[in-house]
């Protein structure tokens, strides 16, 4: 059965850390367990509307727009350190009053997130990492990093990001890729569309070796990984598993990268299992 995106029932808020104002997207009654959501590079927080208007009944999810994506600010300088990137994590959590939370985080969020639980691990209740290495020297390689860049260009419709978008999400239906894109999406003054994220962020985003480090967190976590993932190897999210203390993984059947956008009603089950346990 083919999962279409939701009707939008959450409560879109801005609020000012430091020098940048944030748009996050609030799901859920405040008394409820909370969730912080993190999305990938290039994304924006609705690219979590499946999983958490499904959720929302049981928790309270808080889907960020990370610095210089979606409806947030763009850093002048940029300024897309891992460190800026955990504190707007915790000036954001902190300014809610928010003491105690489960992190969920895909791809680069996934990467912030882990970060985040080895400098705060007093914080983070469970950990949820989707389909991100602990290191990601692949970044190293200039193509790689020049491929991540380039993905910034203009568009003359909708259906024109919707056409381009299916050879990155292979796996992901056709409502998802058109829900993702159209909040990916932002007027040129020319009229044509970009995508809603700052190039510098790719272009200068540089992530911390995290592969010692995690054996740090504390927390319970689930290392999920697309079974077609060309990030996240089988061998890298075992090697992951087996150093975080109380790691878990699993391995999503038929999904690419974007195992919440490929897969969602797959991924919702597995992230229950692992909130209730």
């Amino acid at each position: 059965m083919v999962m279409k995106p939701p009707e939008e029932r959450f409560q879109q808020k801005f609020v000012q850390l430091g020098d940048l104002r944030f748009n996050y997207l609030d799901w859920g009654a405040k008394s409820n367990p909370q969730i912080v959501l993190l999305h990938g590079l290039q994304s924006h927080a609705r690219s979590w509307d499946q999983f958490a208007n499904a959720l929302k009944g049981e928790y309270r999810l808080l889907a960020l727009d990370q610095r210089g994506h979606g409806d947030t600010d763009w850093p002048e300088p940029p300024s897309y350190d891992p460190t800026d990137f955990i504190g707007d994590i915790f000036t954001l959590t902190k300014q809610l009053g928010i003491e105690h939370f489960v992190l969920v985080g895909l791809s680069m969020g996934a990467h912030n997130a882990l970060a985040f639980a080895i400098r705060y691990p007093e914080l983070v209740e469970k950990l949820v990492s989707v389909d991100i290495p602990a290191s990601l020297k692949m970044l190293d390689d200039p193509k790689v990093r020049s491929s991540l860049v380039n993905v910034q260009r203009e568009f003359a419709s909708l259906d024109e990001m919707v056409e381009d978008a299916h050879d990155t999400y292979p796996f992901a239906s056709d409502e998802m890729i058109r829900h993702r894109m159209k909040h990916n999406s932002r007027q040129l003054p020319s009229g044509r569309l970009a995508l809603k994220y700052s190039p510098d962020a790719p272009r200068i985003w540089n992530p911390d070796d995290l592969s010692e480090s995690i054996k740090a967190i504390q927390c319970p976590t689930l290392i999920v990984r697309g079974d077609e993932s060309e990030v996240l190897t089988a061998v890298q999210a075992q090697t992951m598993t087996d150093t975080i203390p109380n790691g878990q993984l699993i391995t999503i059947a038929g999904a690419g990268h974007s195992v919440p956008m490929d897969k969602p009603a797959e991924f919702e089950v597995a992230v229950r299992e692992f909130l209730v346990e």
